[in-house]
Order: structure tokens, then sequence, then C-alpha cells
């Protein structure tokens, strides 16, 4: 049934999850959607990886529903996002880069849509083209979506070209700024609004313009940072560091 389509796609976001109790001190449950139990002498690696979900819940150190960020952020790159972006569930998709080989960029010139996806001539057969690859270049704000039956992001209001991202992580002590560089693909000015913990500035990129802009911050308890990002979904978050 067509209902059943987001939850169906979205459950692509919900391989492990760490639920913590609504008061602080009252612990945590590890929901694992891999199924490793019936894989134990099987597998070596559902060994390993039951073992360790095991010492991680039972680690006497504290536990955190957020990532503390101690260095620069590379929007798109899992490692230095650090789990921040739950998959596909935050609205911040990653933007993919066609790598286009020398000697076809004439006849696969790059094109980016009304809704920010990046194409090397064209949307539809890319599967047809193994020459050009596409790798991760930033995210986007894009949210609120929903799927198609074939799993691609459908807009709920298509009318709207604003999209929104939020993420939530922890920062060092002593934080006070934030900067992050946003590229505009395209040739229009567009508005981005950048808030942190409820305080949000927006700022107007011009067309092709790439621009590092910078924030005070104020971190909450333990240095929780929110943040929101509302704008064009053409603008692609590249970087973002606190200082």
């Amino acid at each position: 049934p067509g209902e059943d389509i987001p939850r169906l796609f979205g459950a692509a976001g919900s391989a492990l999850f760490e639920l913590f109790g609504k008061e602080d001190g009252a612990g945590s449950v590890l929901l694992s959607g891999f199924g490793v139990t019936r894989r134990i002498g099987l597998d070596p690696a559902a060994d390993r990886l039951l073992v360790n979900l095991i010492r991680y819940a039972a680690s006497p150190g504290p536990h955190h529903a957020h990532p503390l960020i101690e260095n620069p952020i590379r929007w798109g790159d899992y490692a230095s996002e650090r789990g921040a972006v739950a998959g596909i569930r935050n609205g911040l998709i990653v933007h993919t880069v066609p790598v286009v080989p020398e000697g076809l960029t004439e006849r696969y010139p790059l094109r980016v849509d009304q809704e920010g996806f990046a194409y090397a001539g064209g949307g539809g057969g890319w599967n047809t083209r193994p020459s050009i690859q596409y790798e991760p270049g930033g995210r986007r704000p894009y949210g609120p979506y929903t799927f198609t039956i074939g799993g691609s992001y459908r807009l709920l209001d298509e009318s709207k070209q604003e999209g929104t991202g939020v993420v939530w992580l922890r920062t060092p002590a002593g934080t006070s700024q934030m900067q992050t560089v946003v590229h505009n693909q395209s040739d229009a000015p567009a508005d981005l609004t950048i808030d942190v913990n409820g305080a949000a500035e927006t700022v107007t990129l011009d067309g092709g313009a790439t621009r590092t802009l910078t924030m005070s911050v104020t971190p909450g308890k333990d240095g929780l940072v929110a943040l929101r990002f509302r704008g064009d979904r053409r603008l692609v978050l590249l970087e973002t560091e606190f200082r």
C-alpha cells in the first residue's frame, strides 16, 4: 500500500539506535536491526558486532545521545560527521557530484535541476554511463519529504523551493563560534537561514558563490547545540567548524 512506502524506506535509517530514558541517569537501551543473534557461531562479523554491542552497553563511562564534535565536519563525510546525521531522518541529504572523465565533459555538461540535484548531462541514464561516477560533496537542506515506490525522494509540497534540515550535536567546552562553508549551485541569489539553539540569522549568497558564514554559539547543557538550516534546496553545506 502506498501509505506504507515512507515507513518502508524510512527503515533504512534505523539499523542501530540507542534509546535514552527521559531523565538523566535513567540509562539507555540498544535497538539493533542487524539480526545478529541468529548468526552467532556462523558469522565471525556477527560474533564481533554482538560482543562490541555488549561491551558498549556495559561500559562504565557516560553514554551521550549526541556526538561530540571536536574537529571540522565535512558534510557528506560520515567519519567527520561522527553520526550527527542519522541516515535519511534529518532532512540533510548527501549532495552527490558527478565526476566526468577527461574528454567527456563537453558531451555530458554539469546540470543542476530546481531541486538541487547535480547531473552529468541529464538525470536519466546514469546507470548506462559507468565511466561517470557520483561522489559525495556536502549536504543540502531538503526536507520535508517522503518517498516514491522506487525509493527516490518525493517532496511533500513541490511548489516550495525552500528545504529544511536539522542536526543535534555536542561541542567542546569554551565553544563560542561556528563557521560554515556554503556553496550556491544556482545562477540566482539564494537565502539561507541558520538557527543555532534558537538564534537565527539569514544571509544571501550570490549565484555561484561560496561563502564562509560565521555565527556566535551559546551551547546548552553538556555543550549541546541544535542546528537548523533552511533555504533554497540548491544550496550545499560543505564544512562546519566550531571554535
